[in-house]
């Protein structure tokens, strides 16, 4: 009988091109580059050491409309994120983009 597991939370475990590592006590991301090369280590510092653009999400929804009445969301372009609305009445989106909605 195999006998498998998924290890995650471990800087250690990084082995495949793209995956990830953030550390919330010192605000620390590591990444292995989707190419394939070495890890990318990003800080939340005055001038972090950044050699690549690296995005990712931070809230589930960029507006909570829930019960909300008479909202206008316009030309706004939304990145891994998306807007909730539960019980709204007249909610417009217009000329908004959504890349990655989640």
């Amino acid at each position: 009988e195999e006998n498998m597991f998924y290890l995650s939370g471990k800087i250690e475990a990084l082995d495949v091109p793209g995956e990830w590592h953030y550390n919330e006590k010192t605000n620390w991301f590591c990444m292995w580059d989707p190419t394939g090369n070495r890890t990318t280590q990003l800080t939340h510092s005055p001038t972090p050491p950044i050699t690549q653009h690296v995005g990712f999400k931070t809230k589930t929804y960029a507006f909570d409309l829930n019960k909300k009445a008479n909202v206008t969301i316009q030309g706004i372009q939304f990145l891994a994120t998306t807007v909730r609305c539960a019980d709204c009445d007249n909610l417009k989106l217009m000329d908004c983009r959504f890349d990655y909605p989640a």
